[in-house]
């Protein structure tokens, strides 16, 4: 049986999906929001804060992240203890020396930290949005 390579689409009315379900094919919006998802960001940000000891902790400096992405946040190698992060609100998470962790944010300053020791660090790396 031959098969024809040669025929022409003129349009999609429906697609499968991976589990069998028929549905609308991908619209041109939808693509281009998968295209600037998936894509490289224009560029990154990296800071190094020294947070403050005080138990209330500090907010992250400002940065936008790109949609779909994660910062890193490493505490410093050489800290002489744990540097704690969480949510706005709460430091209660901690990050030994030269730990790290990944965290799903629109913005780094909805990330508040809080060193043990004065002096430590923390890095924060991302995405530009």
């Amino acid at each position: 049986m031959a098969l024809d390579t040669a025929t022409e689409v003129e349009q999609l009315k429906r697609v499968q999906d991976s589990e069998g379900t028929v549905t609308a094919p991908a619209n041109e919006d939808l693509q281009q929001a998968i295209r600037d998802r998936l894509s490289n960001a224009d560029g990154i940000f990296a800071d190094a804060v020294d947070p403050t000891t005080d138990a209330a902790g500090e907010d992250l400096p400002s940065n936008s992240v790109k949609d779909g992405c994660e910062v890193a946040i490493v505490a410093d190698p050489n800290n002489a203890g744990p540097i704690y992060f969480g949510p706005q609100g709460g430091v209660v998470v901690p990050l030994p020396a030269g730990g790290a962790t990944t965290q799903r944010v629109k913005d780094t300053n909805s990330i508040r930290v809080r060193a043990s020791q004065a002096g430590d660090t923390v890095y924060v790396v991302g995405e530009v949005a």
